[in-house]
């Protein structure tokens, strides 16, 4: 539904300087920048002629305080008023707010000749030939390893010069490279309780494999993603039409959860001027034949809200797996039972590391 804007009568008036500014239009450095007229909190709201009062219970109620307003789009058909408080402030690598005009430092790019953690490129190119492009078998990596290192003696060289000495070596820097995909890990979960006597159920006796990759550090590589940087939104925001001052909807953080969700996090004063991200999980059940014995796997999947939506439909890095959960497998005797349910809502809730909980 659409609502009026609580704070103005009308959109930003471009011809109002006590109240908004804009770029100059004869200033080149500003000649591609859509006006953005600052609210000032030192001057009254302009008073509402009545028009939509019905409606104004439909927005966060913060809005109706003093707040950042900027026009945005093509035209100037659309504004926005952004959170008073959780403002998205630049910091440094630890996350010490930087000053005011002071900019967080560039990506940094490597060197084309470091291969960090590989020791060069042959190293970087042997160990892709066996992870991505053959999938080699862990015996085969050590057999052909042994060769590589056989030829060395032959010819009175270093072992040293070996790239790896196992398949435990190349799996262990291929884990640790900075760049790419969060590493996977794995625990197993078995049913604990009582096991009847005589012929108890399949499932009570069998193990179950879950795979997971830290959240945190999964997050983070999104919210680094160069690829669509200035498809992000850094705060939340309530958007409206110039014209009409009609509320608009269209990415997660115009909505009202996000801004409400912001109020929350803000009544606590060390959270002013940082980032709300919100972690969006989502699940869906799939099979995976490929060395599982065909097993019935619930995938979760995570990304942010602050990520647009064409973005997401796009993928483009923004929704990644994060878990894969085996589903434990019974007969249709015991699929109903409550001691199967029950321990199978324990199975989800409980057997998962501590960062996946708030």
């Amino acid at each position: 539904m659409n609502t009026a804007h609580p704070l103005f009568s009308a959109a930003p008036l471009h011809t109002e300087p006590s109240q908004f500014t804009r770029p100059h239009p004869d200033d080149p450095s500003q000649s591609n920048c859509s006006p953005s007229p600052i609210f000032n909190g030192d001057i009254d709201p302009i008073q509402s002629d009545g028009a939509g009062e019905e409606d104004r219970s439909e927005i966060p109620r913060s809005v109706q305080s003093p707040t950042f307003a900027e026009f945005v789009g093509t035209g100037d058909r659309l504004y926005r008023n952004y959170h008073p408080s959780l403002t998205s402030r630049p910091c440094d690598p630890e996350g010490n707010f930087l000053l005011p005009g002071v900019l967080p430092l560039p990506l940094s790019e490597k060197h084309s000749d470091n291969w960090t953690p590989y020791c060069d490129w042959l190293e970087f190119e042997l160990a892709n030939y066996i992870f991505t492009k053959n999938q080699t078998p862990t015996a085969q990596i050590d057999h052909l390893l042994d060769l590589w290192a056989a030829s060395l003696i032959q010819a009175g060289a270093d072992l040293s010069q070996v790239p790896f000495k196992d398949h435990c070596d190349v799996y262990k820097t291929i884990d640790s490279t900075p760049l790419g995909d969060v590493k996977w890990q794995s625990f197993s979960v078995k049913y604990t309780g009582d096991i009847p006597d005589g012929d108890p159920a399949p499932w009570m006796t069998e193990s179950y494999n879950v795979w997971f990759r830290n959240p945190h550090q999964v997050v983070q590589n999104m919210l680094a993603n160069p690829d669509y940087a200035t498809e992000v939104d850094l705060r939340p925001y309530c958007e409206f039409a110039t014209e009409t001052d009609e509320r608009q909807w269209q990415d997660f953080m115009s909505g009202d959860w996000a801004w409400n969700q912001a109020d929350q996090i803000a009544e606590d004063p060390d959270t002013h001027s940082s980032m709300f991200v919100p972690v969006i999980l989502s699940s869906d059940k799939t099979t995976v034949s490929v060395a599982t014995g065909q097993n019935d796997y619930y995938l979760l999947y995570a990304s942010i809200g602050n990520i647009h939506n064409n973005v997401c439909r796009a993928h483009r890095g923004a929704v990644a797996v994060i878990r894969f959960l085996a589903m434990p497998k019974t007969t249709k005797q015991h699929a109903k039972t409550a001691i199967f349910r029950k321990s199978i809502a324990n199975y989800f809730i409980h057997h998962f590391p501590s960062y996946y909980r708030p």
